[in-house]
C-alpha cells in the first residue's frame, strides 16, 4: 500500500494557494488480526439525518426564476438514420421555448466523427432531439409531439461479431474506436505453462455504472 501526503502550498499575498498530493514511502503492512479504530467499523454519516428526513437539498430541488427544463428524445433503434423529423407541433406547444434536432441545430462536434443530433444514429438511446420547456410535464408532452421517421439499419450487438470484416459498419473507419491500450505485467506464457490447472472461459455481464444518490448537477 502506498502512502499519499496532502500538502497546502502558499498562494502568496491574497491568494488561496493549492493542494499538492505527493507519493511517499509505502505504509506498513496490515497483519492478520490487527485491530483498527476506523477501518471495518460503522460510522454515522455527517449528512445522514438530512437524507433520511428529506431535508437534504439536491441539484434537482433547485428552482430559479425563469428556469427551464430540458428533456431529450432518444433513438429506439441501435442503428438507424433519420429520414424525416417534424418538430412543428412541439414548437407550437405553449411553454416550450426551444426544440433542437438535426433539422435546425448547428454542426457541433460530438464524439469520434459524429456531431450533436447526428441523423446517423449509432446506438439505442442516442440523442434525436432536445426540448427546453417551463416544466417537466410540458417538456415530456413536447417530446411526444415530435414526429420522426427512421430508416432502420443492420446492426450487431456482439463484440466478436462487430469486429469481423463483414459486420455492419457504424463509422467510416469501421467499428474499432482508436488503438487499444495494452497493459502487461509479468510473463503470462511462463505462468500458464507452470500452472497445474488452466481454466479458459468467456464471461459476460451487464454494463455497470455508478448510481450516486445525488443526480449530476
Amino acid at each position: 500500500m502506498t502512502k499519499f501526503q496532502v500538502e497546502k502550498t502558499s498562494g502568496g499575498q491574497g491568494a488561496e494557494g493549492e493542494y499538492k498530493v505527493t507519493e511517499s514511502a509505502p505504509m506498513p503492512r496490515w497483519e492478520a488480526g490487527m485491530e483498527f479504530r476506523h477501518v471495518g467499523r460503522p460510522h454515522p454519516r455527517v449528512e445522514g439525518d438530512d437524507k433520511v428526513t428529506g431535508r437534504a437539498q439536491y441539484s434537482c430541488d433547485i428552482r430559479l426564476p425563469g428556469q427551464l427544463v430540458a428533456r431529450v428524445l432518444r433513438s429506439p433503434h441501435p442503428h438507424a438514420r433519420i429520414r424525416r423529423i417534424d418538430m412543428t407541433r412541439a414548437e407550437a406547444l405553449p411553454g416550450v421555448h426551444a426544440v433542437l434536432s438535426s433539422a435546425n441545430a448547428p454542426e457541433i462536434t460530438w464524439y469520434e466523427d459524429s456531431f450533436a443530433f447526428d441523423p446517423h444514429l449509432r446506438f439505442a438511446g442516442e440523442e434525436v432531439a432536445a426540448v427546453a420547456a417551463e416544466s417537466d410535464e410540458l417538456a415530456e408532452d413536447a417530446l411526444r409531439l415530435i414526429e420522426v421517421e427512421y430508416e432502420v439499419l443492420p446492426f450487431v450487438v456482439d463484440i466478436e461479431r462487430a469486429v469481423r470484416p463483414d459486420a455492419p459498419k457504424l463509422r467510416n473507419g469501421g467499428n474499432i474506436s482508436g488503438e487499444p491500450t495494452v497493459y502487461e505485467r509479468g510473463d503470462i506464457e511462463t505462468g500458464l505453462g507452470e500452472a497445474e490447472v488452466v481454466v479458459d472461459r468467456v464471461y459476460t455481464t451487464q454494463a455497470a455504472l455508478h448510481n450516486s444518490l445525488e443526480p449530476h448537477g
